[in-house]
């Protein structure tokens, strides 16, 4: 079997499916600002394309048990800490993150960016509590786009 980028339309493949994951993050985004609603069609086209990368990329036998976990942990613990679409998005990244070889450790550093960047953003413009709450309820979706795309070019 060939490498995965060895091929011009292996290449242009994984950039096409690369650009539809990257769609659906910045659909999210949108929605989330502007309704706080993400429709699961975005998570169904996004995931599916992340699959495909994941599949055609030859990674899934090295990575497929880090991106379970990984999906098993956001789906049933950190569903009850923020959002379910939040959970889906960093699911999505997780599955596009093993298409280029990252594991469990990077699926983790990306939520750990994503959080400080909410962090940091949050405390500049005072919307922090004494307690660490958020004063006003912002949407997430934005802090893991760029989180994503933060480590998919520092990788």
């Amino acid at each position: 079997m060939m490498a995965w980028a060895d091929a011009k339309g292996e290449y242009y493949l994984r950039v096409l499916l690369l650009g539809v994951v990257s769609s659906g993050l910045l659909a999210a985004w949108v929605m989330d600002v502007e309704t706080h609603l993400i429709y699961n069609y975005v998570w169904y086209l996004s995931g599916f394309a992340a699959l495909s990368m994941l599949i055609f990329s030859g990674n899934f036998k090295e990575v497929w048990l880090d991106i379970l976990c990984f999906v098993l942990l956001q789906q049933l613990l950190f569903g009850r800490m923020y959002g379910r679409a939040d959970c889906h998005a960093f699911s999505v990244c997780a599955l596009a993150q093993g298409a280029f070889g990252m594991n469990m450790q990077e699926y983790l550093m990306q939520m750990l960016i994503a959080f400080l960047l909410l962090t940091a953003v949050q405390f500049m413009k005072s919307n922090v509590t004494g307690d660490g709450r958020l004063k006003i309820s912002i949407p997430f979706l934005p802090y893991i786009t760029v989180s994503f795309w933060i480590l998919l070019f520092g990788n």
